[in-house]
């Protein structure tokens, strides 16, 4: 198993490779070929994804599927408590393949699943509050979760 990890993750970052330096500017932002998912901070600098490794959590992750449109926004609850706590959703954007994320008071980590399954994680992406907003660019799915959040903490999505 550890072996097909492995080998997926060295083709998801040979596959990126060539793009790893590019300062890439909000109007220049377009879904790269192969359909894979790209973060950008307020910076405009691409986000990297952690290094995926899924281990069990304190909280249970989202299993009901949000779709988001165009034009639609959605804000979280404000998340409170220890340990980690989870988006009560698994989002989708229909009619575009990009979202402004805003964050309050604390960053997020950012799942991406290729399925509206939490345990179907392709990549993982840590955001902290000082790049917030973030650009998401997917045709994946998509789940936040923080690790003792401070009292209050939300994030917003806008599909763009």
């Amino acid at each position: 198993m550890k072996k097909y990890i492995l080998l997926g993750m060295s083709f998801v970052v040979f596959s990126i490779f060539g793009i790893m330096n590019t300062e890439v500017k909000a109007e220049q932002m377009t879904l790269t070929s192969s359909g894979e998912t790209v973060i950008y901070n307020k910076f405009g600098q691409e986000v990297k994804p952690e290094t995926l490794f899924v281990q069990p959590r304190g909280t249970t992750s989202p299993t009901t599927l949000k779709w988001l449109r165009f034009g639609s926004n959605y804000h979280s609850n404000p998340f409170s408590g220890t340990g980690t706590r989870y988006s009560g959703y698994i989002f989708g954007i229909n009619n575009t393949n990009k979202a402004k994320l805003t964050f309050s008071l604390g960053g997020f980590a950012c799942f991406v699943t290729d399925r509206p399954d939490p345990a179907s994680v392709v990549n993982i992406y840590n955001m902290p509050l000082s790049g917030s907003p973030y650009t998401l660019e997917t045709a994946s799915y998509f789940y936040f979760a923080v690790d003792n959040p401070i009292c209050g903490q939300t994030y917003s999505i806008i599909p763009l």
